[in-house]
């Protein structure tokens, strides 16, 4: 060792590098410490290098230096930054009269194949003098170096301060030390990080090591790594493989001899993939619109798609949805049969409404009292007529007898019979045959419409009600009716309303229940039959998602998909299996899985996950479609009737729109109210009516405000790029644009630091963001996609850049998409998952490592709900509440227990009643349904939210966080929205991410700065995205591109307003 090392007093570190260059003997040949070089040389030897295939099909290799190559091997000083002290014996670690060391490693490991499953992997380095017991970290480079460069300025803070292990060297006792470096080495070799070396961290002030270097005269002492891999290829079942070289975690799928199916396999082993086009030929839905719905099916890229027979052709007068839109003859002038679309269907005591995607609301059956608002008190309508002067509609109720609808503008206007003042108009005129605006109601987000009552709920969470109120059903504190608006005593924060007969239920955002009004059968839940005239807690009642209110019962859904009930059970309408009226809540016996309700007079609807419809109740007008006119107690399934999105209950009639766009109808017709162009004509199984719809809302849910999915604003972030879906349907884009992700069609190099609109989609219900590309989904089913396409992520065939929206092929019928960093997720309403783009480690989910340039399924995943995507893994919830997890898994990422990547799903460990998922670098979250947060995976900038930088393998829960209702993650940060419109976040902050003000990581969650009635945010990968209840988009952090859409390309470490949003 070189005087100058004793005379030197600043502090240094020691870098050891093993280049790629690396030789191999057979194993046995280690010599024994402080044996002399065979040679008696001091020049380089070649090194000493092991392998040995075992019986099992290991490989096994001891690395050493070659000898033959430039091998890397210096110590750096602190107090002599720019030293470059590389030829030494040894590196020095610890602190002596010279200061405090560190010493570094990097192994070459091009001799193990890529995509090699490593086995076992141990550092061992050889310890010389040792002062006094101390242990030692080793921590992964994060810089390139070379020995003529290694110094301290060019390495002394370029590692990771996450260590991957340690040892201990005890004193005066030289010999080999070793450490458990596997997860790291298989990251290496995946190429999941490079490969830059090894710092050794001696954490002890007051002891110092010596340790042979890779330059030393004894060859087989110098540092070295020994270890294990198996492949796909070596001939041998071995590892985790199912058989010989195939069913491992990287292996293809073991070929077990089974029909062809059509899947991209080959099923019958012959060599061929999908031969003679299996599952073609078959007649079915394509689930376009008008010409286009009917098709056949074809075998194609390893699915079954379902091609239009009838091509989308120039619209006609003739009574066809020609151009496939979704509308009848587009309103050609003078043409009888132009239809427009409906969003939004209700129903009252004998007539209907349906607001359309144009704003303008059109209504059937019954108009006795004008309550079609057509002008007239004419006979009924059998077919839909267009209410004049209303436009710009984002929401609609029925009464009894009369119609309400909210407009953008925050107004409401009525409608039909007033003799209660339930018009709201200051007058108790007895009818209203065209609308009339609300008096002083404005930021209206809301409606709703009991027999002779009206309720609103506002931007700011308060109730407003007008019109009868004799047994208190507006919840003023009296029983005095109202002609104009009061306010709801006592309640805020409430998030969804309903009305009865003569009673009102609310929902609240921390998922209670509250009533007032007429409680003669115990419709308020409150444990008696006591009227109210001001708001009570509905007894018992949390985490409820949604309401429905009957004549004289009510109805809630949980987020664990039960269904409890509470008031009049005359006809069975609780489904509880009794007629026995109850004044608490009680639980619908036998439905699990509930996604949607609703509630006529005397019966109860309710879908589940699956599609179907259920029904119990009263049965007398055939309401509940099962063919009878037999009442129920408890739930039975409605005939023929699958796939079905929506529901609504007029007071004895049922509606249900399903997925392919179509609406069906049964029961009672006397007024027309089924809009199948008859009257009188019962109707005792679902039959399909003449107009077609988007979506139908009859109860609020949380999740999606009160009109279709598409009416509230969706946002999504990329690593520079953000995306927006107003409530029109358009898609909006701003930041960066190198890859054409803004989907504008502009110069890739132009920023764009405010939105602008995506040309040519409409109809956008959702948006994802990749790292640098976009995906959208239309209310038709179809999904498009723009940008980045270099592994085939847009899924159009191809790996051509998009700047325009391309449709991704054979995508129909789907309900939400995810975007991970080059590949992208779809979730169909059959509860598949298709994935596409880049499939390294496995993250596409059908059992190999090939691009997809278009979507394949995830192999046997059925009865999805939700997916999300990572960097480079997968989750997806199932209908059970359990999680499954696929792709890349270095840091625990896919919460199954270990650091195995898996090419097909795995089971999450230990997790259920699971409603949300998401996705950061290398870390996932979960909401579970009793509003807490479970995390795993990587938790170097305490991402998990634990209050540790621990990585987990399994689900840890997220420290203080309750009544959580949405979760989102991407990068290396966490957001959490709580029932109050709070938002929270924990993890990486160097950018401001978090929106706290500062720059400091969080290990536990924190709220954001000045932020409340927040609705929904998205987690980018530098930066942070939140919307509010008034519509308004915020967002912070990184700026650089201008992806923070206030005209600036400033940071921000607290939010600020989106301009134009």
């Amino acid at each position: 060792m070189s005087p100058l090392r004793y005379r030197m007093s600043a502090k240094t570190r020691a870098v050891v590098s093993l280049s790629a260059a690396i030789g191999f003997t057979l194993s046995g040949c280690s010599a024994g410490a402080g044996d002399e070089d065979p040679a008696g040389q001091g020049d380089e030897l070649i090194a000493v290098a092991e392998q040995a295939a075992a019986a099992d099909g290991q490989v096994c290799l001891t690395i050493q230096r070659d000898g033959h190559g430039s091998v890397p091997d210096a110590t750096i000083w602190q107090n002599a930054p720019g030293w470059v002290d590389g030829a030494a014996a040894t590196v020095l670690t610890g602190t002596s009269s010279a200061g405090p060391r560190r010493a570094v490693l990097q192994l070459g490991l091009t001799s193990i194949p890529q995509g090699a499953t490593v086995t076992s992997a141990s550092l061992s380095v050889f310890g010389l003098y040792k002062s006094t017991e101390a242990a030692v970290n080793v921590h992964p480079l994060t810089a390139p170096w070379t020995e003529a460069t290694a110094t301290w300025n060019s390495l002394g803070s370029a590692f990771d301060g996450t260590p991957v292990g340690s040892f201990a060297v005890p004193p005066a006792s030289p010999g080999f030390r070793a450490v458990d470096v596997l997860g790291l080495v298989q990251a290496w070799i995946d190429g999941a990080i490079p490969n830059h070396g090894l710092v050794l961290d001696e954490i002890s002030p007051l002891s110092s090591t010596s340790f042979r270097s890779s330059e030393s005269p004894y060859p087989t002492e110098r540092p070295k790594l020994d270890v294990c891999y198996v492949t796909c290829d070596d001939g041998i079942q071995n590892g985790e493989e199912q058989g010989v070289d195939c069913g491992g975690p990287k292996c293809a799928p073991c070929c077990i001899p089974a029909p062809e199916v059509c899947d991209g396999l080959d099923n019958d082993c012959d060599g061929q993939l999908d031969e003679d086009d299996p599952g073609g030929g078959a007649a079915c839905a394509t689930g376009q619109e008008g010409a286009c719905s009917a098709g056949t099916t074809v075998c194609s890229g390893g699915q079954v798609l379902c091609t239009a027979t009838t091509p989308a052709a120039p619209e006609t007068c003739n009574g066809v949805d020609d151009n496939c839109d979704g509308v009848v003859d587009n309103s050609l002038p003078g043409c009888a049969t132009a239809q427009l679309a409906p969003v939004t269907l209700v129903g009252g005591d004998s007539h209907s409404l349906a607001l359309r995607s144009d704003g303008t609301v059109w209504t059937w059956g019954g108009n006795g009292v004008g309550q079609l608002g057509d002008g007239t008190t004419s006979l009924p309508r059998t077919t839909p007529q267009k209410v004049h002067g209303m436009t710009s509609v984002t929401a609609v109720a029925a009464g009894a007898f009369h119609s309400l609808a909210a407009r953008s503008d925050g107004t409401v206007w009525a409608w039909g019979e007033n003799q209660f003042g339930q018009l709201g108009d200051g007058s108790t005129v007895p009818v209203r045959t065209t609308p009339v605006q609300v008096a002083t109601l404005t930021n209206v987000t809301g409606v709703a419409a009991g027999f002779g009552h009206s309720l609103a709920i506002r931007s700011d969470g308060t109730v407003w009600a007008w019109g009868f109120n004799w047994a208190g059903q507006l919840g003023d504190g009296t029983t005095t009716d109202r002609t104009t608006p009061a306010q709801v005593s006592g309640l805020t924060g409430v998030i969804a309303v309903d009305a009865g007969h003569s009673y009102s239920l609310a929902v609240r955002s921390d998922g209670t229940v509250w009533a007032w009004g007429f409680n003669w059968a115990g419709q308020l839940g409150d444990g008696t039959t006591t009227e109210r005239a001001t708001p009570v807690q509905v007894s018992g009642l949390t985490g409820v998602t949604a309401v429905a209110a009957g004549a004289h019962h009510a109805l809630a859904v949980r987020s664990d998909g039960t269904v409890w009930a509470w008031g009049y059970n005359g006809d069975g309408q609780l489904g509880d299996g009794t007629t026995t009226d109850r004044t608490t809540p009680v639980q619908v016996s036998g439905l699990t899985s509930v996604t949607r309700l609703a509630a006529g007079d005397l019966h109860s609807l309710a879908i589940r996950a699956d599609g179907t419809v259920w029904a119990w109740g009263d049965d007398l007008s055939f309401q509940l479609g099962d063919g009878t006119t037999t009442d129920h107690t408890t739930p039975v399934q409605v005939s023929a009737l699958t796939g079905v999105t929506r529901i609504a209950a007029g007071a004895r009639c049922s509606l249900a729109f399903r997925s392919d766009n179509t609406v069906w109808a049964w029961g009672h017709n006397a007024r027309g109210q089924l809009g199948d162009g008859s009257h009188g004509t019962v109707r005792f199984t679902p039959v399909q009516t003449g107009g077609q719809a988007m979506c139908a809302k009859t109860t609020y849910l949380p999740a999606e405000g009160w009109a279709c999915p598409a009416s509230k604003v969706v946002v999504a972030g990329g690593r520079s790029h953000s995306l927006a879906v107003r409530s029109d349907g358009t898609v909006w884009a701003w930041g960066g644009n190198v890859h054409g992700q803004l989907g504008d069609g502009s110069d890739p190099w132009w920023l764009h630091m405010t939105p602008m609109q995506v040309p040519g989609l409409t109809s956008g219900s959702t948006v994802a963001a990749g790292d640098y590309h976009s995906l959208a989904v239309r209310s038709d089913g179809t999904v498009w996609a723009w940008g980045h396409n270099i592994f085939g992520q847009l899924g159009d065939g191809t790996t051509t850049d998009r700047t325009t929206p391309v449709q991704v092929s054979g995508m129909t019928g789907v309900t939400a998409v995810a975007a991970g960093a080059y590949h992208s997720l779809a979730v169909r309403l059959d509860g598949t998952v298709w994935a596409w783009g880049n499939n390294s480690s496995g993250r596409l989910g059908d059992g190999t490592s090939w691009e997809r340039m278009t979507p394949v399924q995830v192999y046997n995943m059925t009865n999805v709900t939700a997916a999300a995507a990572g960097s480079a893994h997968s989750l997806a919830i199932l209908s059970d509440g359990t999680v499954r997890a696929w792709g890349y898994n270095v840091a625990g990422q896919l919460g199954d227990g270990t650091t195995n990547e898996r090419w097909w799903p795995v089971q999450v460990s230990g997790l259920t009643d699971v409603i949300a998922v998401a996705a950061g670098s290398a870390h996932s979250l979960a909401l579970r349904s009793d509003g807490t947060v479970w995390a795993w995976g990587f938790n170097g900038d305490g991402q998990l939210g634990d209050g540790t930088t621990t990585n987990r393998t399994t689900p840890v829960q997220v420290a203080g966080l309750t009544n959580v209702t949405a979760i989102d993650t991407s990068g290396r940060h966490s957001l959490a929205l709580r029932s109050g419109g709070t938002l929270w976040s924990w993890g990486y902050n160097g950018d401001g991410q978090l929106g706290d003000g500062t720059t400091t990581n969080r290990t536990t969650p924190v709220q954001i700065s000045g932020l409340v009635g927040v609705t929904a945010a998205a987690a980018a990968d530098v930066h942070s995205l939140a919307v509010r209840s008034d519509g308004t988009v915020w967002a912070w952090g990184e700026n650089w591109p201008g992806h923070l859409g206030d005209g600036t390309t400033t940071h921000r470490t607290s939010p600020v307003q989106t301009l134009g949003f």
